[in-house]
């Protein structure tokens, strides 16, 4: 388990297009060292999926490197707003996701998921 007193900080994204879809993840630890990841995914998703998918994939990187505090950061205002329940009816989509991230989520000592601009993201 990696000991820290202050938060790691994950950032991801995704994105879909007619013939591809892809995902990326950046991680930085408390003393700003980054790791970084892309994705291809071998089948075509949606945009939302290709986010569920890097937040997942990302969550449980942290969680295999034994990290327990961390903030998640991502443009993505449906996905953020639907792992945070603050839609009154769940997507089909977040629906399929949602006991991966719950599970996921419960693992961390201590878990902000928050919404930035696309810029900061």
């Amino acid at each position: 388990m990696v000991q820290e007193e202050k938060p790691w900080t994950m950032f991801f994204d995704g994105s879909s297009r007619r013939e591809s879809a892809g995902a990326g993840i950046v991680i930085y630890s408390p003393s700003s060292v980054v790791n970084k990841m892309t994705i291809t995914f071998s089948t075509q998703c949606t945009n939302n999926r290709a986010e569920f998918e890097a937040l997942v994939i990302g969550l449980r990187t942290l969680k295999d490197m034994g990290v327990t505090k961390v903030k998640v950061l991502s443009d993505s205002q449906w996905g953020i707003a639907q792992v945070n329940k603050e839609y009154k009816g769940i997507s089909p989509l977040a629906m399929t996701f949602s006991s991966i991230i719950q599970e996921l989520i419960n693992a961390f000592e201590f878990i902000q998921v928050s919404h930035v601009p696309r810029e900061e993201n």
